[in-house]
């Protein structure tokens, strides 16, 4: 399976590379010639080098070289540069993957939709090597603590105009791993109650009161995903300063079922 392309004069030296790129032995992949360079004007003057592809080796390729290659081959067509510093497993099974890069905006996108987007690609390619979900996280300049903190606060912040409103809030959809930060954040108030809600990955997180009223909570008006935006970029183009929210009514209109809904 391939995992890298290399440009290198011949494939003796891909192989090094590779191996350096990757930080395993030469033994432990194969470089197959992709596209052979060309050489300047009547053979004079610079030559283009060849491009190679680097193969895995199934049962032999350390599983970390092969989600490191995917990562960079990823990134790379992006036309991103991206070091890989740190490959950690935790006991639930996730692997933990941190990355630094200049352009760390960039790969992080709006609200962290690039860099999810990235992360279900490599998991992808890796699924490809094992045969099963390998249930790859990606981060890149500490981006998920920044954005644990961020979600945190304002389920806080929320949670507590929910208990003066005595109105239920709705957030926007939000992927798995975001969706327990709230959860987590909440779990030892004694007054409110979190719930997901909705198909698919992205859902969107119910936080209300657990003693409310049943008539309140039953009525939601349906408002299309991309017709509101309640958290703020938090990192647009290549910036890192997060934006800090003014949690506030601004955030949420009401309905006339009484429910509030975040404003466009």
């Amino acid at each position: 399976m391939q995992i890298l392309e290399i440009n290198s004069a011949n494939d003796k030296d891909a192989l090094k590379m590779a191996s350096e790129a990757l930080h395993i032995a030469i033994d432990d992949i194969t470089v197959q010639l992709h596209k052979k360079g060309s050489g300047g004007f009547l053979g004079m003057g610079s030559k283009n080098p060849s491009t190679y592809r680097v193969f895995a080796i199934k049962d032999k390729t350390p599983v970390d070289a092969v989600m490191k290659g995917a990562i960079i081959s990823v990134t790379e067509k992006m036309g991103y540069g991206v070091e890989v510093h740190g490959i950690e497993k935790n006991d639930e099974g996730k692997t933990y993957i941190q990355m630094s890069s200049e352009h760390a905006g960039y790969v992080i996108g709006k609200k962290g939709k690039t860099l999810e987007a990235i992360q279900f690609i490599v998991n992808l390619i890796v699924q490809q090597f094992l045969g099963e979900p390998p249930k790859i996280l990606l981060d890149i300049e500490n981006y998920r603590d920044r954005r644990a903190k961020y979600l945190t606060d304002i389920a806080i912040k929320i949670a507590s105009a929910v208990k003066k409103t005595r109105r239920s809030k709705l957030l926007e959809p939000l992927n798995p791993y975001e969706r327990r930060i709230i959860h987590m954040a909440l779990q030892e108030d004694e007054d409110i109650v979190t719930e997901s809600e909705g198909m698919g990955v992205y859902k969107r997180v119910r936080i209300k009161l657990k003693q409310g009223d049943p008539k309140e909570m039953t009525d939601d008006a349906v408002i299309p995903e991309d017709n509101f935006n309640q958290f703020p970029d938090d990192l647009p183009d290549n910036e890192f300063d997060e934006k800090q929210p003014d949690h506030n009514d601004s955030f949420f209109s009401h309905d006339k079922s009484g429910e509030e809904q975040p404003m466009r």
